[in-house]
């Protein structure tokens, strides 16, 4: 069966023309250097208007846009979007070729290539950069999107998107290959869904490593890469010249990307807060269905099994609609933890679509408690189209709610998950079928809980007449253990030949004075075509410029003077932004295109089925308003359930309605002649489709693999299931009390416990013991999951005067372990006080 997007123009079936992609990723540290390239051919007998949407990273910078047919090479000028359109517009009124390049929202690109004539083949690249973040077993992180999925709408705003039908397979092909480059040495390289063949090291040293994708790659998940260097968790920094003689001060300063791990070479133990209130926000829409949902029960058990008593807190689920545990947090003990393990297990992904804004506005409006600091988990697929409405309440009530936010599944926004946590001064992580999202969410969970270190300060050490300006300006949050980066700028005369100079972080941690030190040498001004740092930092200053609403939370965007001053910056350091678009015209003495021209957007999969985009439009000056509801509304929202009512002493809300599910059908063919017409009606239809659709984007497939049994993942431990089990059967306290049940749990003969249980020790006392031990001895690799309940027991347990040391032996002898005591006790200087 032909597959991808299909026109029906009389009785004939024509493909898109977009045959291949090709990405080439240069990753040296914790900044990736990407070069994109899409071929298009047109084997129709009319001129086409082919039109790409695709994702990127929202830390990604677009900086070069080009374009070759046959032998002539175009590079695209950066302008500001309306001023692009308009000259995209004019050239294919013309019946040139024109090509453009723009951001629909945070993270998702629309491209579009106009008047392709017949038997034409065109190849458009764009290049970008991306900071890459570190895991939690501090490998490198890249991850190629190649997922787009469907967005819900919240009641009151539209979701117009193309028509779409049913294909097998998209009918263009993908080339990927990434190079890493460290000095230090790099230990592996690999992919943790499998995509990749085996890595290709530098002989001697291991400096540099390669790898490629494997075989017929389904644009059903997202390509990700994790790379381990020889030295890990080390501060370092990236110096970049800057440009010399440029008339642009931007480009012309040298720029620095400090990476500091605040605590991580202290190897301090950090320690953690008893008193808070935790709110676990979860996303309970019908794209959570199956494994997604399983996966945030599962974690929302574990992070309810290592709160500690004194604390508050309380459960959200949420779809089109929201409710609540409790009708406000509750005090910590073991009456309301059961209560909300049994809320857990009734959650299912039955709530509609995906209205975030409801249970935010919720917590909101309930004044938080003294010495209770508020902390959100928002566990979400991240798939709404009020992404901007999210972040602007978010920061608007940051000062006292610190929000740390956890995209699942491929596709997810990361805008939305990425924004969210930056301006709630919290943390984000991305969850994909290869990872636990347990382990994840729990060392959010040690963040959340880790006293503030107070009082950052950045100091410099400098040759005479340098001044370096950090830029935007130090984070507002710094957690131990985790990479916090710093830019900034250097002004001055710099030195003729190489120099050096040292950055030191300071802070201070219960009182205790800390500092990490950067030694980094400098060189003189150079031509640095690339200008990775200056891109990123570009990219960063933009980010705070338009996401600056002042005092107005109410407000729709930035204010005029910032996004007036973000065109500047994008313009300047040549950065596309949300305001700015790549456009180039061919022109070249060609004769024009006279021809009609009919539109071609890209398939992309859908989640069960792949879907391709079914629409049709040329350059005739149509009027498009009686479509609105037609051809370009929602291919359809998420079906909505009926939730089952699962009240527990909790409020329901119906903030926000689902989008119902629409049909539409094919667009009737429109052609005429495209040269010399008048284009006013054409902006009416690129409105409808860039503005509209693509600022409430859709997103599809991002689902499949979790719909689909999981890939094995070599990380995960044989002993889940168990552990799992046993973590359910903790108390409040930290203890466990039925030796019975944990027998069943871990699959050791009752009598085998009981045997080798000490004289006179309390069965709650032994049962606790033998808990820890079998967690250190069979579940050792998921410790990231089990560490803050496992703390819990271990306090519970210096409280009980035993003779640690006999407990831990006897139960190394009834569970054939080795574990030592020093393995389960944690010193009450790191314990929740």
């Amino acid at each position: 069966m032909e597959g991808g997007l299909v026109y029906h123009h009389a009785s004939s079936r024509k493909v898109v023309p977009l045959k291949s992609i090709t990405v080439k990723v240069l990753v040296r540290g914790f900044v990736a250097d990407v070069e994109a390239s899409m071929v298009y051919r047109n084997d129709e007998a009319f001129p086409i208007e082919p039109s790409f949407f695709f994702p990127l990273d929202d830390d990604s910078a677009v900086h070069a846009f080009r374009a070759r047919i046959a032998d002539r090479e175009m590079s695209a000028a950066l302008k500001e979007k309306m001023e692009a359109e308009d000259e995209y517009d004019d050239a294919i009124a013309m019946g040139r070729r024109a090509f453009r390049l723009s951001k629909e929202c945070g993270d998702v690109f629309h491209c579009m290539l106009g008047n392709l004539g017949a038997g034409e083949e065109a190849e458009l690249s764009l290049e970008f950069v991306s900071e890459l973040g570190v895991e939690p077993d501090g490998a490198v992180r890249f991850c190629l999107p190649t997922v787009l999925n469907p967005r819900y709408s919240p009641q009151g705003t539209a979701n117009r998107l193309p028509y779409l039908a049913p294909s097998q397979d998209v009918p263009y092909t993908l080339s990927f290959t990434l190079t890493a480059e460290n000095p230090g040495g790099i230990d592996d390289v690999s992919s943790p869904s499998g995509l990749l063949g085996p890595a290709t090291f530098a002989e001697s040293d291991r400096a540099s490593a390669q790898v490629s994708l494997e075989g017929n790659f389904k644009f059903d998940q997202d390509i990700e890469v994790l790379i381990y260097y020889k030295q890990k968790h080390q501060p370092f920094a990236l110096i970049e010249p800057g440009l010399p003689a440029t008339e642009v001060s931007f480009l012309a300063d040298t720029v620095a990307m400090l990476n500091f791990f605040p605590g991580e070479m202290e190897e301090m133990e950090v320690p953690t807060a008893e008193h808070g209130e935790f709110i676990f926000i979860i996303d309970c829409s019908g794209s959570m269905n199956n494994n997604p949902i399983m996966s945030a029960k599962e974690t929302l058990i574990l992070l309810l099994k290592s709160l500690s008593l004194g604390c508050l807190f309380n459960i959200y689920s949420f779809g089109s609609r929201f409710k609540s545990l409790y009708t406000e947090s509750m005090p910590y003990d073991q009456q309301t933890m059961d209560t909300a393990l049994k809320h857990v297990c009734s959650m299912d992904a039955n709530m509609g679509g995906t209205n975030i804004m409801g249970p935010l506005v919720d917590i909101y409006k309930q004044p938080c408690k003294p010495q209770h600091p508020r902390k959100l988990f928002l566990l979400t697929d991240g798939m709404v189209d009020n992404t901007q409405g999210v972040i602007h309440t978010v920061k608007h009530h940051s000062m006292d709610h610190r929000c740390f936010a956890f995209g699942i599944g491929q596709g997810v926004s990361t805008e939305l998950i990425k924004e969210v946590a930056h301006v709630g001064k919290g943390l984000s992580e991305f969850v994909t079928s290869s990872d636990r999202l347990q382990g994840k969410v729990l060392r959010m969970l040690k963040c959340a809980m880790q006293p503030s270190l107070n009082n950052p300060q950045l100091e410099w050490t400098l040759p005479p007449g340098i001044v370096a300006t950090v830029v935007p300006r130090l984070p507002e949050s710094i957690f131990v253990g985790e990479k916090t980066i710093v830019y900034a700028q250097f002004a001055g005369t710099l030195p003729a030949d190489p120099w050096q100079g040292s950055a030191v972080l300071k802070y201070s941690l219960c009182d205790k004075p800390i500092e990490n030190r950067i030694v980094f040498t400098g060189e003189p001004a150079h031509h640095n075509a690339r200008l990775v740092l200056h891109r990123l930092l570009a990219k960063a200053l933009i980010r705070h410029l338009v996401g600056d609403l002042g005092d107005d939370p109410g407000a729709a965007g930035p204010s005029d003077d910032a996004r007036q001053k973000s065109i500047t910056l994008s313009l300047q350091a040549g950065v596309v932004s949300r305001y700015t678009a790549f456009v180039a015209v061919d022109t070249s003495p060609q004769p024009p295109i006279a021809e009609a021209m009919q539109a071609r957007p890209v398939p992309r999969p859908h989640p069960n089925a792949p879907m391709v985009y079914h629409v049709a439009r040329d350059a005739f000056p149509v009027d498009f308003s009686h479509h609105r509801h037609g051809p370009w509304m929602d291919f359809g929202a998420l079906s909505k359930k009926k939730s089952q009512q699962h009240q527990l002493q909790g409020a329901e809300s119906g903030y926000g309605s689902g989008a119902s599910t629409r049909s539409s059908s094919p667009t009737q063919d429109m052609s005429t002649s495209s040269a010399g017409k008048s284009q006013k009606s054409h902006r009416v239809f690129r409105t409808q489709i860039s503005t509209l659709t693509v600022e409430k984007r859709f997103r599809q497939g991002s689902q499949q693999m979790w719909q689909t049994p999981s890939r094995s993942n070599s990380t995960t431990s044989p002993y889940c299931a168990e552990m799992n089990h046993l973590v359910h059967l903790q108390q409040a306290n930290g203890s466990w009390e039925s030796l019975e049940q944990l027998a069943v749990a871990v699959r050791v003969p009752i009598k085998t416990l009981q045997s080798e249980a000490p004289q006179d020790m309390a069965s709650e006392v032994w049962t606790t013991v033998l808990a820890l031990v079998w967690l250190q001895y069979r579940a050792a690799e998921q410790k990231l999951e089990w560490d803050l309940l496992s703390r819990k027991a271990s306090l519970w347990l210096s409280q009980q005067g035993i003779d640690i040391g006999a407990a831990v032996e006897a139960a190394n002898k009834a569970l054939g372990s080795s574990v030592k005591p020093s393995d389960i006790c944690v010193a009450r200087s790191s314990s929740m006080q």
